[in-house]
């Protein structure tokens, strides 16, 4: 799947549960939350726990009012 098809099938999915305009990147934000620094430091590859933390704050300002 392109990342154009996978973004238009979230946003679809996402209108279906009434989470208007939602897309792959918010899913990939609201995951940043929730699996902890660590565990997304390790996914993103980053060797700084810096960039780690800089990426879990910016995913706290994008779902900021999300359920």
């Amino acid at each position: 799947m392109s990342e154009r098809s996978i973004t238009d099938r979230v946003r679809v999915l996402g209108k279906e549960v009434g989470l208007e305009g939602l897309s792959a990147h918010d899913c990939r934000h609201y995951w940043a939350r929730r699996v902890g620094v660590l565990r997304l430091q390790e996914a993103g590859g980053w060797s700084s726990l810096a960039t780690t933390r800089r990426c879990a704050e910016d995913s706290e300002i994008a779902n900021e009012g999300m359920a």
